[in-house]
């Protein structure tokens, strides 16, 4: 009798692990997808950031071109008001 409920106990346990086991590797897959859309978000984001940080860059090499053509002109307009001066 002993051994008959032993053999079941044994057998209802490594049923219960089997299925604990796979609820858990199903756990796990479902976590991997997770973790790979997170790290392609955050190279998406590393992408983004890189190109904003290059047209910021651009932007401030065309606004340092743009100030030095304003004070050319501006020199050259300041030496145009002096000779109109009476």
């Amino acid at each position: 009798m002993m051994n008959a409920i032993l053999g079941i106990a044994g057998g209802v346990i490594g049923l219960l692990l089997t299925v604990s086991g796979f609820f858990i590797a199903r756990y796990f897959n479902h976590q991997d997808k997770i973790n790979d859309r997170t790290f392609d978000t955050f190279d998406k984001l590393n992408d983004s950031i890189n190109n904003l940080n290059t047209t910021l860059k651009v932007m401030q090499e065309h606004q340092t071109g743009f100030e030095q053509k304003c004070q050319e002109r501006h020199k050259v307009l300041n030496k145009q008001l002096e000779t109109i001066k009476p």
